[in-house]
């Protein structure tokens, strides 16, 4: 399956041709390869919006011929899983994800890509590192509930042999085990004998392994929020504790041996550890969009939260992500007019337009059940600023993409 990561959506946010053509849909696996058919009648849709909006029919054929060579691709339908097909069509573009999220069957064509339906497979309350650690690996994974990837470890010791003995010092190793307590390997007291005959204890040792991993973690996550979960067995887990500087290292664990965990299990495993803190920075932010109502630094009405949204002035942003409300943004005029519902051509969701520009900005999205916005609508925002102290001279074009 497909990760759609935070580079994707950076990708996906910094694009700047035009047409934009999203085509999102259900999979079910179907027998009678039912996908492939919803997916050749979307494509048959877009062509059909694009010639709406003035393009050429051989110019629409062209923008999503990328869209249709997927018809032709067998594995590719076997290999779909029980969930969601995501198409983004631009000139020179083509990015198909396939993705857990079970989506509803939608074609919009406009200026920019339709991503809200995909947020919460990457927002605030949903992204989370896991520490993979033993005596002979060390690895990072970068996860949401449904995806995982490995982060490069520049600078982080992946072993305790290359954190002991691999120096410039040129320290040399002898090595010597004594029976252990259990059958385990992982828990075999060692002896390291270095420079000068000086001997540390296994547990001196350990502590020194851990204390550079966590300094070449620094490096890494010196400017990372999410939750850090630890995987590892009883004797490493409170060494590293000990060593531990980063602030977001949650307390639970995952347990055993993290070498026999695919980066796929140790996800699966560390999920449950982080919905709590999820949960709960989520139900602190809606605290404060109440504490702070009235101060100038929220706000619930949709145009007011677009128009600040586009200028970089939304730091916090609640959405209902199972709701659109259709209009338009005039960037010339900073004017939004709404429709409720898709009435012209031209018309986009005025949630994900909000959305994609809090990201853009480095702002932070929250994509939600219903019921979940603070407030009890569908959308509502915390500014970075009160009303009164937000720049005058920042503009629409003071734009910069970064997720």
């Amino acid at each position: 399956m497909d990760q759609f990561t935070r580079d994707d959506l950076r990708a996906l946010l910094g694009n700047d041709k035009t047409p934009c053509v999203s085509l999102l849909m259900p999979t079910t696996r179907e027998a009678s390869l039912g996908d492939k058919t919803r997916w050749k009648n979307q494509i048959r849709e877009a062509e059909e919006r694009l010639k709406e909006a003035g393009q050429r029919g051989p110019d629409a054929k062209d923008l999503l011929a990328a869209a249709r060579e997927r018809l032709d691709d067998e594995p590719f339908w076997l290999n779909v899983p029980v969930g969601g097909l995501a198409g983004f069509f631009a000139p020179g573009v083509a990015h198909v994800f396939r993705t857990p999220l079970r989506l509803q069957e939608k074609v919009v064509v406009g200026d920019r890509f339709h991503v809200k339906p995909l947020l919460p497979l990457l927002t605030a309350e949903g992204r989370f590192f896991v520490l993979a650690l033993s005596m002979k690996h060390v690895r990072l994974l970068e996860c949401t509930q449904f995806s995982d990837r490995a982060w490069p470890l520049d600078g982080v010791p992946e072993s305790l042999d290359e954190a002991l003995f691999n120096t410039d010092q040129g320290e040399t190793r002898s090595r010597v085990e004594h029976p252990a307590h259990s059958h385990r390997d992982e828990r075999q007291e060692e002896t390291f004998r270095g420079r000068g005959n000086k001997t540390e204890s296994a547990k001196d040792g350990l502590l020194t392994y851990c204390q550079r991993v966590d300094r070449g973690l620094h490096h890494l996550l010196h400017d990372q929020d999410a939750p850090l979960v630890l995987a590892t067995d009883e004797t490493m887990r409170p060494v590293y504790r000990t060593a531990n500087k980063y602030p977001h290292l949650i307390e639970e664990a995952v347990d055993g041996n993290a070498d026999r965990l695919s980066d796929r299990e140790l996800r699966e495993r560390a999920w449950p550890l982080v919905q709590p803190p999820f949960r709960q920075r989520q139900e602190r932010m809606a605290a404060l969009y109440n504490q702070l109502a009235g101060t100038g630094r929220t706000a619930s009405d949709l145009g007011e939260i677009v128009k600040a949204a586009v200028q970089g002035q939304v730091q916090y942003l609640f959405v209902d992500a199972g709701k659109e409300v259709w209009g338009r943004f005039d960037p010339r005029a900073c004017s939004v007019t709404l429709h409720g519902t898709r009435q012209t051509t031209g018309d986009e969701d005025l949630l994900n337009l909000a959305a994609v520009n809090v990201l853009s900005h480095k702002g932070t999205v929250y994509a939600v059940k219903s019921g979940e916005v603070p407030g009890g609508g569908a959308h509502a925002a915390i500014y970075w600023l009160p009303l009164g102290e937000r720049s005058s001279k920042q503009t629409i074009s003071d734009t910069s993409v970064g997720v």
